[in-house]
């Protein structure tokens, strides 16, 4: 057996755990009295951080096109023109 099965089989029984554990239901005021139980919750606020990591992660995967670096002549020290002019 790979180690991809055995995780998922893992992350199966602490998933089955939290929801035997967490069964009361909970009043809260959403313009009214609502009774909800922990595990609704819970999983609407993984819901909600998945969805805001996914696009927040989805924003950053955009390719850098060649043109818009600049390029420095650089010499036999490694430093650029720009570089050597700061350091002095």
């Amino acid at each position: 057996m790979s180690v991809k099965p055995i995780f998922i089989i893992l992350i199966s029984i602490v998933a089955a755990l939290v929801a035997i554990n967490y069964t009361e239901e909970l009043i809260i005021w959403f313009f009214g009295d609502t009774k909800i139980s922990q595990l609704g919750i819970i999983c609407f606020k993984f819901f909600i951080g998945w969805l805001v990591g996914f696009l927040m992660g989805k924003s950053g995967n955009k390719p850098k096109d060649k043109a818009e670096f600049e390029e420095y002549e650089e010499d036999e020290s490694g430093l650029s023109h720009e570089d050597r002019e700061y350091i002095n």
